[in-house]
């Protein structure tokens, strides 16, 4: 949702003449009510559904709205297109799961209803991308994935970039001092309370340096792998680090398992689980680390990363080609789920000053090329080259 949120705030900034009705299965943000009159935003219970009823909507009671709209093209965020559409259709691919022979190996151990739900969804993807009229996603290691797999036409895949929000930049959030502000400009704290306090105050870090891994908790993001890494760290008389991750540890069934983990390692001193933090708040966690780590096996891009890169952390990234083609020369990488290559690569991070000062340098000029001005110009771009006249 925070894609689409931040990409139609980009669109209503660079265009005036388009109607664009959004229609969305999960409740709209806020900013979403706060775009011009020409947007209209209609949620939908789609989303809550059994796999078979949203199929069968999707494939009977979509198309009839799309045409009873007269809608010039359809856009869809959900990696999934149309059978039949009755318009140009213009489809996101941005599951990764999908194309990673990992994933699929992993759920043969799965109950066979999830398995056969999985290869549905596989043999829909492959699909409806062979019958839209364009295909966007966000890499060019995710174009070759979707030419090699999915056998669609290299020629009809756009590449698009994500962006991230401007206070990543310091446009809105820092002081001329270059320190982050205690308070919003409507007053709330700019470090959410029960969060790692900010560089501003260090006395209160207890002189421990943090790696921080911003990120939901699914399957393919490796949490357990970077647990396992700090208690080898641990192991190795490392007690001056400490680990952050986003979210819960009871928001799901992975972050149960990490949080599992955490306690049969005996690292609750060691690793936080610092709860979900508004969009708009997030920076400030990323200033207040000394490291990012992103161990994710599988990504179509990796916002996080683009995000620390502009708040100017080193990052340790696994070796995925999506990784690599993102974070570039900002990020050391190592070997993918191997916990001696992630700690190894930490350690070398967190006592090597010139090298954190050459990546933070990297990520900062690297990351001004993502922004959501330039991501929504080029949808725009695809969009009316699509679209019926």
């Amino acid at each position: 949702m925070a894609h689409l949120t931040w990409l139609l705030h980009a669109l209503a900034q660079i265009e005036s003449q388009h109607e664009i009705l959004v229609l969305t299965t999960q409740t709209p943000p806020v900013q979403l009510q706060r775009l011009p009159a020409r947007y209209q935003i209609r949620p939908h219970p789609a989303d809550t559904w059994p796999l078979a009823r949203r199929f069968v909507w999707e494939e009977t009671r979509l198309p009839a709205m799309i045409d009873r709209w007269g809608s010039d093209a359809y856009l869809s965020f959900g990696s999934f297109g149309l059978l039949r559409c009755p318009c140009p259709q213009i489809m996101i691919c941005a599951q990764p799961l999908y194309f990673s022979e990992r994933y699929y190996r992993d759920f043969a151990s799965k109950r066979r209803l999830l398995q056969l739900e999985e290869l549905g969804r596989r043999a829909l993807l492959k699909a409806t991308a062979r019958r839209a009229d364009r295909i966007l996603t966000q890499t060019e290691a995710m174009r070759r994935q979707i030419v090699g797999q999915l056998g669609v036409e290299s020629e009809r895949i756009g590449v698009i970039p994500h962006g991230i929000h401007d206070s990543f930049f310091g446009r809105e959030s820092v002081t001329r001092s270059g320190k982050v502000p205690d308070t919003t400009d409507d007053g709330r704290p700019t470090v959410v309370p029960g969060l790692l306090p900010d560089r501003a105050a260090p006395a209160s870090t207890n002189g421990r340096r943090t790696v921080l891994y911003v990120s939901v908790h699914q399957v393919h993001k490796d949490f357990d792998t970077l647990v396992r890494a700090a208690a080898l760290l641990r192991h190795r008389g490392r007690s001056d680090v400490q680990f952050a991750f986003t979210g819960n540890a009871d928001d799901n069934q992975f972050s149960r398992a990490t949080a599992r983990l955490v306690r049969e390692l005996g690292l609750e001193e060691t690793v936080h689980f610092v709860g979900l933090v508004p969009n708009d708040q997030i920076h400030s966690l990323y200033r207040s680390a000394d490291v990012f780590a992103f161990p994710s096996w599988a990504e179509t891009f990796g916002i996080p990363l683009v995000e620390a890169m502009a708040c100017g952390l080193p990052i340790v990234a696994a070796d995925i080609a999506v990784n690599r083609e993102v974070a570039a020369a900002a990020a050391v990488y190592h070997a993918v789920s191997d916990t001696d290559s992630l700690a190894a690569q930490i350690s070398r991070v967190l006592d090597e000053p010139d090298l954190r000062r050459t990546l933070t340098k990297a990520g900062r000029h690297r990351s001004q090329q993502f922004t959501w001005e330039r991501a929504a110009r080029e949808t725009l771009a695809a969009i009316e080259a699509t679209a019926r006249r």
